[in-house]
């Protein structure tokens, strides 16, 4: 698992890794609102709907994205991650692409990081290296 940096671009649709506030449960980002996440849950048996309201509730209470992990292979996240990296760079045709060496992110013109073990490991990077980072 990937340290994540104290300013990763939590997006909605996001997983979020099951926490000690989760009760052990993955939760995935409905909205953003000033850097709080509100959640809701997923992955939840139908027999088990009646609980979600206070789970949901409980979850947002104690919910801590500084502390949380996002879901390294979940698609919607990171989708939503690359998304992020194209704002940063102001650059739309981004995009990762698998090596000899292992996972790479391009722009139009070269590859901005390079041989990284997953899609997440290279988004990562390229948000970590990203124009204007202070």
């Amino acid at each position: 698992m990937t340290k994540q940096p104290s300013d990763f671009p939590w997006r909605a649709g996001m997983r979020i890794l099951p926490n000690d506030a989760g009760g052990g449960r993955y939760a995935r980002i409905l909205r953003m609102d000033d850097e709080v996440a509100t959640v809701i849950a997923v992955e939840m048996p139908v027999a088990c709907s009646r609980e979600v309201g206070p789970w949901i509730e409980a979850w947002n209470e104690h919910a801590d994205t500084d502390e949380d992990m996002p879901d390294e292979d979940d698609p919607a996240t990171l989708g939503a991650l690359l998304g992020a990296v194209r704002e940063a760079y102001g650059d739309a045709a981004m995009y990762l692409r698998p090596t000899l060496y292992g996972w790479t992110c391009f722009n139009e013109v070269e590859a901005v990081v390079a041989n990284r073990a997953t899609e997440f490991e290279a988004l990562l990077a390229a948000w970590n290296a990203r124009p204007g980072k202070s």
